[in-house]
Parts: C-alpha cells; structure tokens; sequence
C-alpha cells in the first residue's frame, strides 16, 4: 500500500471517483536515474529508430483513444469528443 495517495474528483458530479498513488521521493530519484541512464542510448540511436518508436507511439495512443478520452473525460469534464480530439492532435 503506498504511504500516500491523493483523490481524482469527477468534476461533473463533484465526487471522488479514485484514489492514486504518490511517488515517494526514491521513486522518484529512481525515475530521474533511469532516464539519464537512457538518453545516451536513445540520443545515439538512428532517426530511423526513433521514428519508429514514436511512430508505435503514436499506434498506441489510437488504439486506445476512447479508453483514454473517457479518463480525460472523467477527470477533466470534457465531452467523449472534444478528448478524443485532444487526443488525436
């Protein structure tokens, strides 16, 4: 169980719909740590490479636009639509 969380509201109903964990400062020192230790790699890698990994990017995200447009939605107040097109630009 994390040590601390922090309520997501659903603005529309002015409710706590979800509670999410907060990163302690290790994970975070953590995070921070890896992704210097992977910019070398990722700097030194083809323009190839990293289009194609943005590219798969970029498959994800419309695989799972509506999933994420509902979140949004859930959490912002927006329309289905207008997050499905903030999704999409």
């Amino acid at each position: 169980m994390p040590a601390r969380t922090s309520p997501v509201f659903n603005p529309a109903l002015g409710v706590a719909t979800a509670n999410v964990a907060l990163a302690e400062q290790a994970e975070i020192d953590a995070a921070v740590a890896a992704a210097k230790a992977a910019f070398p790699g990722w700097s030194n890698a083809s323009v190839a490479k990293r289009q194609g990994v943005l590219f798969r990017f970029r498959e994800l995200l419309n695989e799972r636009k509506l999933e994420l447009a509902r979140i949004i939605t859930s959490e912002h107040g927006k329309v289905v639509s207008d997050a499905a097109g903030e999704i999409q630009r």
